[in-house]
């Protein structure tokens, strides 16, 4: 029984280590309250929250009610890509290649919930 606890622990604590995010991990600053503004004017409030290891999960709260949506980071292309949901059939894509620790901008395509489809930009602050 000790060498199984031992074996355990010991395992745990190398995986642990082998998938840790590092200090430079994009997720640290993504994380917390963030506002959206598109390119209609329109501001949404979103909060992200870590969803284990490798992708956000960003509550946003705006004119249409309240979405989900998954945010991932495309480390070969150095951008975001949030696919989310919202009531009502809505959906949406954001692709952002303009990354900062305050700032993510870049392109939208959003079904909205009356069946019409935009293209646009966005821009989320934190």
């Amino acid at each position: 029984m000790k060498l199984f606890t031992i074996f355990s622990v010991a395992a745990m604590f190398v995986c642990g280590v082998a998938v840790a995010q590092p200090p430079d991990c994009p997720w640290r600053f993504v994380t917390g309250h963030w506002t959206s503004t598109d390119d209609t004017g329109e501001v949404t409030d979103v909060v992200w929250e870590l969803s284990g290891e490798n992708a956000l999960i960003g509550h946003w709260k705006g004119v249409d009610g309240k979405s989900t949506a998954l945010i991932g980071w495309r480390s070969d292309k150095k951008q975001f890509v949030s696919t989310g949901y919202g009531p009502n059939g809505e959906y949406w894509e954001i692709i952002c290649n303009d990354v900062s620790k305050s700032m993510l901008k870049g392109k939208v395509f959003h079904r909205m919930a009356d069946g019409m489809f935009r293209k646009g930009t966005i821009q989320l602050t934190k």
